[in-house]
């Protein structure tokens, strides 16, 4: 059946390359558009790059092409940016609806440069990025990336620059080894290391009177697997105090109430510190938990990215299924990822154990450490 599904997906790409852009010209032109149809932390690892591109071009001749839950932090970092709002992700299934919004709001613009900051694109991407009329494309084609999304992409795909492989810098992540590479066309040379390391420029006050009374976990991920164990915290509850603090703010999405609550009930074994569920309204609102917080304890999510960028003090539990490409990064050594090493990295999420292991098998006593060693730290220089 997957292999009949399979031939329907590249006959459906095929029908929608055959009818290319929308009808009529263009009647918006910008110097840059920057195309990042993502998730949150995928966002927030591209803020950097996105900022050098706007300043190389002109905020206000620049358009950011995004998703609807981003447009507030878009608006936040990138105030004089047009944002257009488009699904991130939009299957075979919601095509038509979805597609056929996307390719009308998409062949009403042109650009001088189309900046694809999506490395792992889907065939909704290469179409968005064909729907635009741009005079030069600057694309990555990533095969590692292409593996991941197999079933998900069918050729013939326009032709991209390719990945040049290549040591990840300190401190870095493939990812945003990517943007570097990615970024050298459009500037002209790599920008380096340094400057394409994520920040908030609109960072969040932390607020008034006695700060960083509160911890922030953040425990669940997109993927099940990629979850803080549980058990976990009640296990780092009962093996010591955490001085200074009176409240860990267990946070999520409202959908994933119930979930958190299970979190929370773990940390009921130390009455003097209350855990509580809190579920941001909006981007700003959760940056602002963890702007205001003494320390982060998270999994690979936007928690971790948003945090790093931030420089807090945070500990990420990173699992092996893309290992290396989104984590670790950091700012300073305020932030520690730790993982329990497998052979079997790399599995894109296809766990052949019973459990997650490279998460399951991390201690609460090296949680413990690093939560004592990155609170310790020094903030970042700049």
């Amino acid at each position: 059946m997957s292999g009949a599904a399979d031939v329907l997906r590249a006959a459906h790409v095929r029908i929608w390359r055959m009818l290319g852009r929308a009808a009529g010209e263009p009647h918006r032109h910008y110097s840059a558009v920057v195309l990042k149809l993502d998730r949150l932390g995928d966002f927030v690892l591209a803020l950097s790059a996105i900022r050098l591109v706007l300043e190389k071009f002109g905020e206000e001749r620049c358009a950011l092409v995004i998703g609807p839950d981003l447009a507030g932090l878009a608006r936040q970092e990138f105030p004089r940016a047009t944002v257009i709002l488009l699904p991130p992700f939009a299957r075979h299934k919601r095509a038509w609806p979805g597609w056929w919004r996307a390719r009308a709001a998409l062949s009403a613009v042109s650009c001088d440069h189309l900046v694809c900051l999506r490395h792992q694109r889907w065939d909704y991407h290469e179409l968005a990025l064909g729907w635009i009329r741009a005079g030069q494309v600057h694309a990555l084609d990533d095969p590692q990336a292409g593996a991941w999304v197999r079933q998900r992409r069918h050729g013939p795909h326009p032709r991209r620059q390719p990945w040049r492989e290549t040591a990840v810098s300190p401190g870095l992540c493939r990812e945003l080894e990517l943007h570097r590479q990615t970024l050298a066309g459009v500037l002209g040379t790599e920008p380096a290391p340094g400057a394409i390391v994520p920040r908030l420029r609109g960072a969040p006050s932390a607020g008034t009177g006695v700060a960083f009374r509160h911890a922030v976990v953040a425990p669940l991920a997109s993927d099940p697997l990629r979850r803080i164990p549980p058990g976990l915290l009640g296990k780092l509850a009962q093996g010591g105090a955490w001085p200074g603090i009176d409240r860990i703010l267990v946070v999520g999405s409202a959908d994933q109430g119930p979930r958190l609550r299970v979190y929370v009930e773990e940390l009921a074994i130390r009455p003097e510190v209350a855990g509580v569920v809190v579920t941001p309204a909006t981007l700003p609102d959760f940056a602002a938990l963890l702007q205001g917080a003494a320390w982060v304890l998270t999994v690979e999510t936007a928690a971790a990215h948003l945090a790093a960028a931030l420089d807090r003090p945070a500990v990420v539990l990173l699992g092996g299924g893309h290992i290396g490409q989104f984590g670790p990064w950091s700012r300073s050594g305020r932030q520690r990822w730790l993982t329990h090493p497998l052979p079997c990295f790399g599995c894109a999420w296809q766990c052949p154990h019973s459990e997650p292991w490279c998460l399951t098998r991390i201690t609460s006593a090296e949680v413990a450490a690093a939560l004592a060693d990155v609170v310790a730290a020094p903030a970042a220089r700049s």
